[in-house]
């Protein structure tokens, strides 16, 4: 948007992610001005700004906020969508310019509106500064971190924003780098930087109602694409490289959530909480659960079969309970472990599976072949994950340090091993070719390794 004119343009379809009817309601404004490109015609603001209120808009609803999203029409509609919603906050997301080709002005500022007498909305000034910081910091990881400042719309422009002087909620509009400076515009068209301008609003939002960034994360899992999804303890879902988002289990109460599994084409999956609890979504058939059932022990993993149509869950005690087509081939129910069973994964037949345990100890059932383990071995820190090789001739097993065990053929491609974590590790995932993998923190922090590529992380 350039400084010396601003023209908000807004919605007429609107693309509504619902929370629970209690929750925060956030309407978002992302630009719609496509004419507004970078000097040599590879960023476009609208686009790009779209693509952001996306991010933000899924980030938000995954942490429990209502959301509305308006993309294209007038700005009457859209402010008075978002009055008579009502929305609790209003977002304006935009790039800036200072027009005639490349320019040195870069940075980020932030509007509230302010009236002819002098008066504001203490929450909009509060509002706008917290974006504006957010964005600063983030954009810090690329040397773009300029805070250009927070002003009142009137008297910095002469007028007031349209859609900050008439809509009746708090709110900011938010100018995030400049789309024609260089190297601005390098952040503003990766896929990292458009993320960390959505995180950095999110985190901006969460500051201001007292609410924080995430539950613990607990596992991640991929598409046959090798895009991925990240689930939270909460049943909060999060999509990247292409993995659809189909809904997640955060909007109801339930018990934690231990994993997403899911479906062979990628167009569904399954979350599974330590009760034994099952949540379906997209193509993954309900086959029935646990939850409500008396458990000796706490479902740990789950595994499906290569037609999707049924499903094993695995209790810390190495119970195993079968679903739809899932055949039983054995289980470590009424045995004595050394240690609690973490995790579970099964082989490309659906004949057979492994079962991992704390120790690093390795129980094969079925087709699945035994490649060694480290049942006998001092571990710096407790296992939490395996996963498997396509061969299934091998597989990994990962430690909350970070540490990779391989086994069979499974490649080692690197690990988090003696190095300083913000939070332990809580799963792995394996690529579709077997080469690479990734290590998923309880801060959500995300790891790659080999071909695994990243696309973002909450």
């Amino acid at each position: 948007m350039k400084a010396v004119r601003i023209i908000v343009l807004l919605a007429l379809l609107v693309l509504a992610v619902v929370g629970p009817a209690s929750a925060i309601r956030i309407y978002l404004n992302p630009s719609d001005q496509i004419n507004n490109v970078s000097p040599d015609g590879t960023y476009n603001e609208g686009y790009s700004m779209q693509d952001v209120a996306r991010r933000l808009a899924t980030k938000l609803a995954n942490r429990g906020f209502e959301v509305q999203n308006s993309n294209g029409g007038s700005m009457s509609t859209a402010c008075s969508a978002a009055n008579a919603w009502p929305a609790d906050r209003f977002i304006s997301l935009h790039s800036n310019a200072g027009g005639g080709g490349w320019g040195t002005t870069h940075g980020t500022m932030g509007f509230y509106f302010q009236n002819a007498s002098g008066w504001y909305n203490t929450v909009s000034r509060d509002l706008a500064d917290r974006c504006v910081n957010k964005c600063v910091q983030k954009f810090s990881a690329w040397g773009c971190g300029y805070k250009i400042g927070t002003f009142a719309d009137y008297p910095y422009y002469g007028w007031n924003l349209y859609v900050l002087a008439n809509t009746n909620m708090a709110g900011t509009l938010v100018e995030g780098l400049f789309h024609d400076n260089y190297n601005d515009v390098q952040v503003l068209k990766s896929d990292a930087g458009k993320d960390a301008y959505a995180q950095a609003i999110f985190e901006a939002l969460c500051d201001q109602f007292g609410m924080p960034y995430a539950t613990n994360y607990v596992g991640i899992a991929r598409t046959p694409s090798n895009g991925y999804w990240i689930v939270a303890q909460d049943g909060a879902i999060y999509s990247y490289g292409g993995a659809q988002y189909l809904g997640g289990a955060n909007s109801f109460n339930h018990y934690p959530i231990v994993q997403v599994c899911p479906t062979s084409d990628g167009a569904g999956y399954w979350e599974v909480a330590t009760d034994g609890g099952i949540f379906s979504y997209g193509n993954a058939p309900f086959k029935g659960s646990m939850g409500g059932q008396r458990l000796n022990a706490p479902i740990v993993g789950m595994a499906h079969t290569p037609s999707n149509q049924g499903y094993w869950m695995v209790g810390s005690d190495g119970g195993i309970f079968c679903f739809g087509d899932a055949p039983f081939k054995g289980s470590l129910g009424g045995i004595k472990l050394n240690a609690p069973i973490v995790g579970m994964c099964a082989t490309t037949t659906g004949q057979g599976y492994w079962l991992v345990g704390s120790d690093g100890g390795i129980f094969c059932f079925g087709d699945a072949p035994f490649k060694g383990s480290l049942g006998s071995i001092k571990l710096n820190a407790p296992i939490v994950g395996i996963a498997s090789t396509p061969s299934n001739q091998g597989y990994w097993l990962v430690a909350a340090d970070g540490g990779v065990f391989c086994f069979g053929d499974a490649p080692f491609k690197g690990s988090m091993g003696g190095k300083q974590l913000n939070a332990p590790i809580a799963g792995i995932a394996a690529t579709s070719t077997g080469q690479g993998y990734w290590l998923i923190g309880k801060d959500a922090g995300l790891f790659t390794f080999g071909d695994a590529p990243y696309y973002g992380h909450p």
